[in-house]
């Protein structure tokens, strides 16, 4: 077994992409918290770090997400003060960021800011974006589709039953084919997201429909 390289400076509040057979790291914090704008990936059969290009024309990448996408890996800056998120787009092939300017075929949505958003794709060419930490004067939960071939946003909907859907350390988030996942342990319930009906619904976990590990939960029952 080859041992792996270890990540070639720490950082925090930083974007992790997987598109085989790359793992894609991007911005955040290093040291001392100083932001920064610096991206890496890694090969996870050759086991080795390479820089890839800067993602020089964001100000400060706070807590983003982000997909790839048929040879792209889209970010997603929902944090900034802009009534709608900026989108950089990568391209795998030509190692090349560009900023991608939705304002003016969305000029009539306005998205409001979040943390930690969580983001899957539905379609081929569509994802659905959750929102995370809530902001001052952000709604309590939304969502909102992104088309990466229209470049358009969908219309914002707010749910009172979406909470957040960011990670702690007694949940996690898994995407399957029909439906998107959260389960949080700490009330031994799952919330699943059916995609074509944009309709929530509620497990409660018991020892019958559950596994519970170290790594979270996985449901028996489908």
């Amino acid at each position: 077994m080859k041992i792996c390289q270890p990540l070639p400076e720490p950082r925090t509040s930083h974007l992790m992409i997987y598109q085989e057979p790359y793992i894609f790291v991007i911005g955040g914090y290093l040291e001392r918290n100083i932001p920064t704008k610096t991206c890496l990936k890694f090969h996870t059969k050759k086991k080795i770090w390479e820089s890839i290009s800067d993602i020089t024309f964001a100000q400060q990448l706070i807590e983003p997400c982000g997909i790839a996408i048929k040879g792209f890996l889209y970010v997603f800056d929902t944090a900034g003060k802009a009534n709608l998120p900026r989108i950089h787009r990568y391209s795998i092939e030509l190692n090349l960021w560009i900023e991608v300017l939705i304002q003016q075929k969305n000029k009539m949505i306005s998205i409001p800011p979040s943390l930690s958003c969580s983001i899957y794709q539905t379609k081929e060419d569509e994802v659905i974006i959750f929102s995370g930490s809530n902001l001052p004067g952000s709604p309590r939960g939304y969502y909102y589709t992104y088309n990466v071939i229209s470049e358009e946003l969908g219309e914002i909907v707010t749910d009172d039953s979406l909470e957040q859907t960011k990670k702690d350390k007694q949940g996690n988030q898994n995407y399957i084919d029909s439906q998107v996942i959260y389960s949080g342990l700490k009330d031994r319930k799952v919330k699943m997201f059916r995609k074509l009906e944009k309709k929530w619904m509620e497990l409660e976990l018991t020892p019958e429909n559950v596994i519970v590990s170290d790594f979270g939960c996985c449901s028996r029952k489908r």
